[in-house]
């Protein structure tokens, strides 16, 4: 069975093309970024999937799936076969309406796009019935796809490139084979986080007087 995309948002593409459009449009913004390279005529969008982000801390405490947080939709933009940007929307609003959260570019993009296709070359992708959604936990860092089975409760995950903490890209792995792997490096930048801000110590007494009469001023 191919690799579903879920139906995306009804005006997420007139967003997309609202934002490329003001984008382009402004020569000062375009010659600022990465995108000053691409032709907005060439450009084409594949079809959408959720996102979802985990917590540093969730992960530490031994947590995954169950504290995966959903962030709305991300599309990536084509350049003929390149992965060359991508377009996300939030669904975090009050109304519960799209608002455009990011434009990249950079390397995820197109280790997105190798992760679908070792995704499709899987023996157990072929025998499913797999929905695509990114799946991402920023403070460590960890991206990969995740394949949802819509005929049995049996996820499947492939990293995206480029990896870190020892995980193959060529392969994919279980829920039950990553939460260690995630956890224990959690906990590791955890460690660190609070060594390093234990390390700096309370706030001198004289230091804390410049911040109250800065703050009563």
């Amino acid at each position: 069975m191919p690799i579903i995309h879920p139906e995306g948002p009804a005006d997420g593409l007139g967003e997309l093309s609202r934002v490329l459009s003001d984008f382009f449009g402004n020569p000062d913004l375009v010659s600022s970024t990465a995108l000053k390279a691409l032709d907005p005529h060439n450009l084409a969008a594949a079809n959408p999937h959720h996102r979802y982000t985990v917590g540093m801390r969730r992960l530490a405490d031994g947590h995954f799936l169950d504290a995966a947080e959903a962030h709305g939709w991300r599309y990536l933009l084509l350049e003929g076969d390149r992965a060359v940007g991508e377009f996300t929307l939030s669904e975090e609003s009050v109304e519960g309406k799209l608002d455009f959260q990011s434009l990249t570019t950079g390397k995820i993009p197109a280790g997105c796009l190798t992760a679908h296709y070792v995704a499709e070359g899987l023996p157990k992708v072929a025998k499913g019935d797999w929905e695509l959604s990114l799946i991402e936990a920023p403070a460590l860092p960890f991206c990969a796809l995740w394949l949802r089975d819509r005929s049995a409760p049996d996820d499947l995950f492939v990293p995206v490139t480029p990896v870190n903490l020892g995980l193959d890209a060529r392969r994919g792995y279980s829920a039950a084979e990553l939460q260690p792997v995630l956890q224990k490096a959690a906990k590791q930048t955890v460690g660190l986080h609070e060594k390093t801000f234990t390390r700096l110590g309370p706030i001198p007494p004289q230091h804390k007087d410049v911040d109250q009469d800065q703050s009563a001023s």
